[in-house]
């Protein structure tokens, strides 16, 4: 026999812990999935840490000072620009911190920098870590919470691209066995019986087989048709009559961000100003590429390209006895602010990277698969750049030399083997409507022109509202080319980037930000590139020329310049690339003579944003709501000594009869071992009651009193209907004496 304090007892609490973590892992597994955080590795080894010194029974004073280290350290390695050992990122910390305090005071959500929230998030981590501890440890009862995580995951199942069927399955199956291991221990612990093998073994034994036979029949059975009406559409409608506005129902954050598995959804805007920069042209600001596409969005998949490392202040092009056929290049030079810190270096583009230097960095990684560019330190990797300067030389591309390709003959084998793949079950109408578009084209630049201009027609619109999500067997491009014809700059774009690569002309997905907004910076003229410049375009593989931008979306213009070589009088000078003009210098007050819609999106599972998608705001408040929910019971639970009380007092007024003395006398019975005066076991109410007046003063002995009548009434069946009126202040007085 194996005693319940022993061995058995401790495997018990592992197991409940471990399922404890389980439930956990659920709720943030679709975190990384529906939104754009990155590193959650970080959150994961946290939420670990934090059940492990739970259940080590770590003293609470060093438990809050390893996490409070673990919180800090982490938000210094993924957000400041600063090493650790550099005081000054803990006055950058004290600062974000304040800064965020202010906007939370003012109600300003949606100003809160990233480092705050991951903070938040690291709260929210550690308090529910706690209230799993407290089920297991004090309660040994995780029901709750394994119903909250059912609906959670139901909830994020129904108004989600997140597919929660194996989630549902694994924790329904585990739950159910934990909860029938704790039914056993509990029934066992109540009648005060010993624990032994054997009888945990006959008990584990026909659970598994209850378990294993309703698992079989449930996936066995067959499954109904959806017999409710859909309710995403009732539920965006009525969010758009308590708004009032038809567009703020459903809408997500423009911005950037490096998850795009799940494009769709529609956007707003986000007004953030990301960087200024000082550059004597427009062009758009690159950050990195995307070549996979799955049908639902796009992934780097398994192809990691390789990487060049540069020394800061090192020259990355050597032009002496270089041939650029087809291009025209312009050197030009900027100075950019940092606004908001990212890994990544944006960029202009299209161009030839000159020069790059910045003070805090000491090399950069340029990707050459990805074209991802990131500032590094030998001593501490990756950091962010808050200033630095970009030397490069702008590119414009000869039309007419662009229109020589008319075959892949000379493209290497790498670049058509991964920039024109496609998913196999691709709909054959798009290929048919690709050669449709350019049926009466001989060469890939009118192809690709052909393509690009289909999406001026007056039958597609660039707009950002009510932009649906793909169903579970339909393709992205496939349902805006032909059904929505509706969406801003990442259906445009994938949308040319499919149709091209079905003509077998290789193809990828761009993605950075547009030229923005020329403004005054400190007297200076400048363009300032918000969250809403966030945006996706095209590029194009032509041979010797390399990779060439295009803009599909409506609305929006290419910045970068096509020139007709045959047309100047300079032509073989630029067809040969030998001359670099110099750039004229933007007068101060020059104003904005480009007009673009309120850029677009980026944010989503999918695209860029830093932001919340319609369903992610949904899936945000779920689970701070049933967060919320979860501690406030806790809360009331705690305290209820103190409040339960008169919630009885209010029940029992005005009400009489003998079943209401008995009912309110069993009620004070257990509130009273609430507030620590238990009946021990084998003591008589007539013993307890004199104890009770004992404890609490009771110069008018009202529970000795209450309990003579009560062993009366129990004992010699007297139905005295007064009992109550007689009693109910002697049991109110006793009552609120147990909430002090």
């Amino acid at each position: 026999m194996i005693q319940r304090t022993s061995l058995l007892d401790i495997l018990l609490k592992v197991v409940l812990y471990g399922y404890g973590t389980l439930l956990l892992w659920e709720w943030l597994q679709p975190v990384n999935q529906l939104t754009d955080t990155d590193n959650m590795g970080v959150f994961i080894v946290f939420m670990c840490l934090s059940l492990l010194s739970y259940f080590l029974q770590v003293h609470w004073v060093v438990r809050i000072m390893i996490f409070v280290v673990y919180t800090t350290v982490s938000i210094q390695y993924l957000y400041s620009q600063f090493s650790l050992f550099e005081l000054a990122w803990i006055g950058e910390l004290i600062s974000d911190m304040k800064m965020n305090i202010s906007r939370m005071v003012k109600v300003d959500w949606m100003l809160l920098t990233n480092s705050f929230r991951t903070l938040l998030f690291f709260v929210l981590i550690w308090l529910i870590s706690y209230l799993i501890h407290y089920w297991v440890a004090v309660r040994r009862n995780l029901f709750l919470f394994f119903l909250l995580t059912i609906v959670f995951l139901a909830v994020l199942d129904t108004f989600t691209p997140y597919d929660a069927d194996g989630s549902i399955v694994r924790v329904v199956i585990i739950g159910f066995a934990v909860l029938g291991l704790l039914a056993f221990f509990r029934l066992f612990e109540q009648e005060r019986l010993t624990v032994s093998i054997d009888g945990l073994r006959r008990w584990l034994i026909p659970l598994t087989i209850m378990l294993l036979f309703s698992g079989t029949i449930g996936f066995a059975a067959p499954k109904l048709n959806p017999q409710w009406p859909d309710p995403v559409p009732f539920i965006i409608s009525y969010s758009t009559k308590t708004t009032g506005d038809s567009k703020s129902a459903g809408s997500k954050r423009t911005g950037y961000g490096e998850n795009d598995t799940q494009l769709g959804g529609s956007i707003s805007d986000d007004h953030a100003v990301v960087f200024y920069a000082d550059t004597p042209t427009r062009h758009y600001w690159k950050v990195e590429n995307k070549y996979y596409y799955t049908g639902k969005g796009w992934t780097r998949l398994d192809y990691p390209g390789e990487l060049t490392e540069y020394e800061n202040d090192q020259d990355m092009v050597d032009l002496t006895d270089t041939e650029l056929p087809g291009i025209k290049l312009q050197e030009q030079k900027a100075s950019v602010k940092m606004e908001q810190f990212y890994n990544h270096v944006p960029y202009p583009t299209p161009s030839l990277l000159k020069r790059v230097s910045a003070e805090e960095t000491d090399q950069y990684i340029f990707n050459d698969s990805t074209n991802l560019l990131t500032a590094q330190s030998k001593n501490w990797g990756r950091i962010k750049l808050t200033d630095y300067e970009v030397n490069y030389y702008l590119k414009t591309f000869d039309r007419n030399y662009l229109k020589k390709v008319t075959s892949a003959n000379d493209v290497p084998e790498d670049i058509i083997g991964i920039y024109t793949q496609l998913p196999r079950n691709l709909p054959e109408r798009i290929r048919n409507l690709a050669l449709e578009i350019t049926s009466n084209k001989d060469n890939w630049y009118d192809k690709v022109k052909a393509v690009e201009n289909h999406f001026d027609g007056p039958e597609f619109v660039y707009d950002k509202q009510d932009i649906p999500y793909p169903e579970e067997q339909q393709d992205y491009v496939d349902q805006f080319l032909f059904e929505t014809l509706r969406g801003y700059c990442d259906n445009f774009s994938t949308a040319m980037v499919v149709l091209l690569r079905s003509l077998d002309i290789p193809a990828r997905w761009a993605k950075g930000y547009s030229d923005g907004v020329a403004t005054i910076k400190n007297g200076e003229s400048v363009y300032m590139i918000t969250n809403n410049n966030a945006h996706s375009w095209v590029e194009v593989y032509f041979p010797e020329v390399g990779w060439v931008p295009f803009e599909p979306t409506k609305g929006f213009n290419n910045t970068n310049q096509f020139y007709d070589a045959s047309l100047t009088t300079q032509a073989n000078e630029n067809d040969h690339n030998t001359a670099v003009t110099t750039p004229e210098k933007r007068e101060p007050t020059q104003p904005d003579k480009k007009t673009l819609p309120d850029t677009d999106k980026s944010d989503q599972s999918a695209s860029f944003g830093s932001g919340d998608i319609s369903w992610k705001i949904i899936l945000r408040n779920t689970a701070i709501g049933l967060v919320g929910v979860m501690f406030l019971a806790f809360l009331l639970y705690q305290s209820r000594r103190k409040w339960l009380p008169y919630v009885f007092i209010t029940r029992y007024k005005g009400k009489n009869g003998t079943d209401t003395f008995t009912s309110a006398y069993n009620v004070l019975l257990k509130q009273l071992n609430r507030a620590g005066v238990p009946r021990p076991e084998g003591q008589t109410l007539r013993e307890y009651a004199v104890y009770v007046d004992r404890v609490y003063r009771m110069s008018n002995d009202n529970m000795q009193q209450m309990t003579k009548e009560y062993e009366r009434i129990l004992y010699r069946g007297d139905q005295e209907n007064q009992a109550w009126r007689q009693y109910r202040e002697l049991w109110e007085n006793l009552i609120k004496e147990t909430t002090s």
